[in-house]
């Protein structure tokens, strides 16, 4: 090698040297200063269901946080739910089962933080012997519960089957674009999605996150499109998630409604043939609770406002569960007057529910549950 080119190549790896320790020390920085949110779950907490779709893995034990706002234990029992070993059902017991998505599963709170098992905490108190099961799993939609139901749930021999039903995602998931999953690695991955190098990144550098998040959508967009990229798939699943919004009617939207319609009329049949009682807990997303937050999806998508409506899915969502006749809590009039008043019922970054979020619902369900026996 001849001095020029010699001189070229040390030049070069000082440069990629100094860059190095100068993203390092950025990293560090950022970690001490101000930590990114980023959810993490320990691998392992999924596997593949034999009859079809995902489920939990019995027996798994865990954590779950995203870095500042909580650190959670998760603890699946034998029979795939979310917390405790089951006892032998008792008679004069009323055995409650929730089944839902993320927000039912608990993201962001303890095993018996959940309203799953918050619910039977109220009911015991107003005298009436219960126990909670939580049967949800992050990433599903209504017909995917309700599969599960028939496959996991039935066999509990649950009194009550409580339905979480999520305005912010349950119509998208109930297609079949979006209502497939998979598994990978022990970990829940969507279609399309591959755990690479650029997701690994994004999951362990709080200055990645950083620097993606500071950049508003429109010019992250942009910067693409300049490097020939496609819009990334974290954006691509916003924006089909904010499609239930829209105040025209998208495919996606009415492909969701055919197949909740299905799923909640094929529900109703089980209570029935299994002689439980239904009720369901509407669950609004962040967005339709705080107005600010609303306006900020709306820019960050680059979107034009008077093309969606805050109330749409909650609307759409309501009318379904209404032609089943199944008795349903909408929270999101409770859960703005509790903001309204000074308390926390979402993490910021997460948007998930925080415990007293959970135990107002729980409150509102067993109050629901303790109504309907006394009718």
């Amino acid at each position: 090698m001849n001095r020029g080119l010699r001189s070229i190549v040390q030049r070069f790896l000082l440069l990629a040297i100094g860059a190095g320790l100068g993203a390092l020390v950025a990293e560090i920085a950022v970690r001490w200063l101000q930590p990114q949110a980023v959810w993490i779950q320990t691998p392992g907490l999924y596997e593949l269901d034999p009859a079809g779709g995902v489920k939990l893995r019995p027996g798994y034990r865990g954590d779950s946080i995203n870095r500042v706002e909580y650190a959670t234990r998760v603890n699946v029992n034998s029979d795939g739910l979310r917390g405790p070993e089951l006892e032998v059902k008792r008679k004069g017991v009323l055995r409650i089962l929730s089944i839902g998505d993320s927000l039912t599963y608990g993201v962001g709170v303890e095993d018996d933080e959940v309203f799953a098992l918050r619910v039977a905490d109220h009911l015991v108190r107003a005298g009436i012997a219960a126990e909670g099961l939580n049967g949800g799993v992050p990433g599903m939609g209504t017909p995917q519960e309700v599969d599960w139901l028939e496959r996991h749930g039935l066999p509990l021999e649950p009194d009550v089957v409580i339905l979480g039903v999520y305005a912010g995602n349950d119509l998208r998931d109930a297609t079949v674009e979006w209502g497939g999953r998979g598994v990978e690695a022990g970990q829940l991955v969507n279609e399309g999605e591959a755990i690479g190098l650029g997701r690994w990144i994004y999951y362990h550098s709080h200055l990645f996150v950083l620097l993606k998040r500071a950049v508003p959508g429109p010019v992250q967009r942009g910067i693409r499109r300049l490097l020939g990229r496609g819009e990334p798939h974290s954006m691509r699943m916003a924006r089909a998630s904010f499609a239930v919004y829209s105040r025209q009617p998208t495919p996606l939207v009415e492909s969701g409604v055919i197949n909740t319609r299905k799923a909640l009329a094929r529900l109703r049949q089980l209570s029935v043939e299994n002689d439980f009682e239904l009720v369901a807990i509407l669950i609004p997303d962040i967005i339709q609770v705080i107005d600010e937050r609303w306006s900020s999806a709306l820019r960050q998508l680059d979107l034009d406002p008077d093309g969606y409506e805050v109330t749409a899915p909650t609307r759409i969502l309501s009318h379904l569960l209404a032609e089943q006749g199944i008795p349903t809590i909408d929270l999101t009039r409770p859960l703005k007057q509790a903001m309204e008043e000074g308390a926390e019922m979402y993490f910021p970054y997460d948007r998930h529910w925080t415990p007293a979020a959970h135990d107002l619902a729980a409150r509102r369900l067993a109050d629901l549950v303790l109504s309907r026996r006394l009718s």
